[in-house]
């Protein structure tokens, strides 16, 4: 599975994090190709710092030129999304496609979706994943037309888990 160390390594650590986007489709039965990892995580300081740290261990730099804690102030958090257009830190992985995309501007925030998790078994790892419908909400307020295809076979998901 693509990301396997880091995410064996996210739950080491102990980061609170939750699998979203392509790959959470794909976890929950959806497919479809993607190669970046989308994650929500608990915005506190010791999570995300664990988290950069972690990512930094395994080559990855973030794309941003940016201070990571910066989203935790709520004024340079709105600073960066109003005045950057940013909703995500994005890492990517040295000489490869491998990214990590830590979302901090969602309609879901992690609150929320930590009481929709489905903790999926993949190889020897539990993988907390977004529930159906909180993804479905992630992906209506993108509606690009990857999620609005995504969002029709969500939907679908949703009715054969009834």
């Amino acid at each position: 599975m693509f990301y396997e160390k880091e995410l064996k390594d996210f739950n080491r650590q102990g980061i609170r994090y939750i699998i979203v986007g392509g790959i959470a489709f794909n976890l929950l039965g959806g497919f479809r190709a993607t190669a970046d990892l989308d994650i929500l995580i608990d915005l506190t300081e010791d999570n995300l710092s664990k988290l950069v740290r972690l990512l930094l261990k395994h080559k990855y730099k973030l794309m941003q030129p940016v201070n990571p804690l910066d989203i935790l102030d709520k004024k340079k958090k709105m600073g960066l999304i109003k005045l950057k257009n940013m909703k995500t830190l994005s890492f990517l992985k040295d000489n490869s496609l491998n990214a990590v995309d830590i979302i901090f501007d969602s309609p879901v925030d992690f609150a929320k979706a930590i009481k929709s998790v489905i903790k999926l078994k993949v190889d020897r790892m539990i993988l907390p994943v977004v529930g159906i419908q909180e993804l479905m909400n992630m992906k209506k307020a993108a509606w690009r037309p990857i999620d609005q295809a995504d969002f029709a076979e969500l939907k679908v998901l949703k009715k054969l888990r009834k």
